[in-house]
Formats: structure tokens, sequence, C-alpha cells
């Protein structure tokens, strides 16, 4: 949720899809959690950006 909200407040239209209905389940546990975000091709990198700028991840 919350690289939706930054995605959406910079301009960018978001879908999420996820196993699990957070809704109902908003705890879970290894790739339980695990949901999938997806943007415009045009907008990838820019999402990209804004997620690198959250904090450190995989090289």
């Amino acid at each position: 949720m919350v690289a939706r909200s930054l995605f959406e407040s910079e301009g960018i239209p978001v879908v999420i899809r996820s196993h699990v209905s957070h809704s109902v389940h908003p705890f879970t546990v290894g790739e339980q959690g695990q949901a999938i975000i997806f943007v415009p091709e045009l907008e990838a990198r820019r999402a990209r950006i804004l997620l690198s700028r959250l904090g450190p991840g995989p090289p």
C-alpha cells in the first residue's frame, strides 16, 4: 500500500495483484504476503526510481 500511495501521488496508475485479500487478512507471512505491482510500461523507469528512494534493496 505504501508503493501504491507513492505512485498514485506522482500520477502513476497502479494495479496490485495478490493471492490474499489484504482487507480480510491484513497480516501475512512469507510468500502469502507477496503482491505484484503493475504500472504502465512508460512509467516503469520512473516507478523504479521512486522505489529506490524508499530504502536499500537488492542490487
